[in-house]
């Protein structure tokens, strides 16, 4: 689960998706490592995938 900026909205958001978490966990590593980098937010989303 992620809190980030929804950028079309403008407002905090806790969103519970996988997209979105694992480009957070990308930023974070880019930035603890020195590299120069921030988030531009992220958008509400939900995935589904059925049947395989």
């Amino acid at each position: 689960m992620t809190e980030s900026l929804d950028f079309s909205i403008g407002e905090r958001i806790v969103n519970a998706i996988q997209p979105n978490a694992a480009e957070q966990a990308r930023i974070a590593a880019i930035a603890m490592t020195g590299g120069k980098i921030e988030s531009l937010g992220a958008l509400q989303i939900n995935v589904l995938d059925t049947l395989g």
